[in-house]
C-alpha cells in the first residue's frame, strides 16, 4: 500500500464522475442509500460545471456522457427502493444535467402537477433492458414497467416503415396498435381523456405518437424532460399590438409548396411570405411570432446539427440557427423527417425541433417521416384554419390529423399555448 498522500495524489487523478462512483458503490454496500445519493449527486454536479462551460449542443451532450453510467446508478437507486417520486427526481436530474445552456432547476412532482390541469405527463426511463414509466396526473402519480427496450425499438421501426412505405391501413393499424400495446397499455387507466405531455428516451424520440390509437384527436406534446415541457409553456410572449406576426416560406421542388404558403398566409390576418433564402429566414427569425417553411427536409443520424430545411439557396441547418438571437414562439416544418432527433445522451435530443427550442420557441410542429405533398398541404391549412380559430398548437394538429388521417407530424416543446 502507499502512503497516505501518494493515497490522496492518486484519488485526485481519478476522474470526478469515476470517484462518485466509486463512493456510491461503497455506500450502496453498507445500505447507506442517503450517502449513495449524495455521492451521485455530487459527482452530477461536476458533470454540469463542466457541461457549462459549453454552449454547442453536441459538445454539450458529449461532455455530458462523461456522467451517464453515474446517473444511470442513481436512477437504479430510485427504481430499487420503488419510489416513484425518487426516479422521477433522478431522470429530471440528469435530464437537466445534459439540457441546453441555462435550462434552470428540475422541475418537482408537484409543480408538474400543478400545470398540468387535467392533463397527464408520461416521462420514460431505462433501467438496464426495460422500459419505465412515472405517470403523473391530476389524479394519482405512478411507476410502471412497461417492456423489453430492443422489443420497443423493433416496434416503432415497424410503425415507421408502414407509415413511411404507404402500406396497407391494416398494415400501419397493427403496427400502431403494437408500439400501443408495449408503451401505453399499462397505463391507459390512468391516462384520462385530457391532453398528454411525453418525455420520450431512446426510439421513442422516433415515434409518431398521433398514429397510436389511444392518442389520435388527443392534444400531445413532445419535450426532452419536464422541466423543459414547463420552461416552453412559461416563456414570456413578444408585447405588440394585433394579431401574431406570421412569416411562410415555400422551399424549391415541392409540387404544392406555393399553395400551401398562399393557404397559411390566407389563414392569419397580416401574414407576409419571406423569399426561401437562407439570409431571408433567418432575419424572419428576429420578428415572426409564427414561421411556417414548406420544403424539404434532410437529416443526418451521425452529426444531427448539420441536418437542415431545402431553401433556394441551400440548407438551412440546425447549426444556422445557434447564432440566432430568438425563434418565433411556433415554428411548423412541413418538410419530411424534420422532426427527427438523435438523442446521445437523455433529455438532449439533437436536431431542428430541439434547436428551435433551445433558442425560444414554444413549439415545433414538424414531420416524423415522410410525407406526400398533397397530404402536407392538406393536413397544415387545417391546422392552420384551427389555431386562427383559437385552437392551442396542439389540440388542432390533433384534429387536423383526424380529419386529413396524416399522422406524420408531432407538436414538439408545450404546444397548448394558443395564439388567438
Amino acid at each position: 500500500m502507499g502512503s497516505e498522500p501518494q493515497d490522496r495524489r492518486l484519488a485526485s487523478q481519478i476522474p470526478g464522475p469515476v470517484r462518485q462512483h466509486a463512493l456510491a458503490l461503497e455506500a450502496a454496500l453498507q445500505e447507506d442509500t442517503t450517502g449513495a445519493f449524495r455521492a451521485v449527486q455530487d459527482g452530477l454536479s461536476e458533470v454540469s460545471e463542466q457541461v457549462e462551460t459549453f454552449d454547442d449542443p453536441s459538445l454539450r451532450a458529449h461532455a455530458a456522457r462523461a456522467g451517464e453510467r453515474l446517473a444511470a446508478f442513481g436512477l437504479g437507486l430510485a427504481v430499487r427502493d420503488g419510489s416513484v417520486e425518487e426516479v422521477f427526481e433522478w431522470s429530471e436530474r440528469w435530464r437537466v444535467v445534459t439540457a441546453p445552456a441555462h435550462a434552470g432547476s428540475p422541475a418537482g412532482i408537484e409543480r408538474v402537477r400543478a400545470q398540468l390541469g387535467a392533463g397527464s405527463l408520461v416521462e420514460f426511463v431505462t433501467h438496464e433492458e426495460s422500459l419505465l414509466a412515472v405517470l403523473i396526473s391530476e389524479r394519482r402519480v405512478l411507476l410502471r414497467r412497461l417492456a423489453d427496450i430492443r422489443e420497443v425499438k423493433e416496434s416503432i421501426v415497424r410503425l415507421r416503415y408502414s407509415l413511411r412505405r404507404h402500406t396497407r391501413p391494416g398494415d400501419v393499424e397493427a403496427a400502431a396498435a403494437d408500439v400501443e400495446r408495449l408503451v401505453l397499455q399499462p397505463l391507459l387507466a390512468e391516462l384520462g381523456n385530457g391532453p398528454l405531455v411525453a418525455v420520450p428516451v431512446g426510439a421513442l424520440h422516433t415515434l409518431p405518437w398521433g398514429a397510436l390509437p389511444c392518442l389520435r384527436e388527443r392534444p400531445v406534446s413532445v419535450a426532452a424532460s419536464a422541466s423543459a415541457w414547463m420552461r416552453a409553456r412559461n416563456l414570456e410572449r413578444a408585447l405588440h399590438d394585433g394579431p401574431p406576426v406570421v412569416v411562410a416560406a415555400a422551399g424549391p421542388s415541392l409540387a404544392h409548396a406555393h399553395a400551401e404558403v398562399a393557404h397559411v398566409l390566407a389563414c392569419h390576418p397580416g401574414g407576409r411570405e419571406s423569399p426561401a433564402r437562407t439570409a431571408d429566414v433567418l432575419r424572419a427569425l428576429r420578428t415572426a411570432d409564427v414561421l411556417h417553411l414548406a420544403a424539404h427536409g434532410v437529416f443526418h443520424a451521425r452529426s444531427p446539427l448539420v441536418s437542415g430545411i431545402t431553401l433556394e439557396d441551400g440548407p438551412l441547418m440546425a447549426y444556422d440557427l445557434l447564432e440566432a438571437p430568438r425563434s418565433p414562439e411556433l415554428v411548423v416544418l412541413s418538410a419530411c423527417n424534420s422532426g427527427m432527433s438523435r438523442a446521445p445522451v437523455d433529455g438532449a435530443p439533437l436536431g431542428l425541433p430541439g434547436t428551435f427550442l433551445a433558442k425560444g420557441a414554444s413549439c415545433v410542429v414538424a414531420g416524423l417521416v415522410p410525407v406526400r405533398d398533397e397530404a402536407a398541404r392538406a393536413m397544415m391549412g387545417v391546422f392552420h384554419e384551427l389555431v386562427v380559430a383559437g385552437r392551442s398548437p396542439d389540440a388542432a394538429l390533433a384534429c387536423a390529423a383526424a380529419k386529413t388521417g396524416e399522422h406524420a407530424f408531432v407538436c414538439f416543446g408545450a404546444g397548448d399555448r394558443a395564439l388567438y
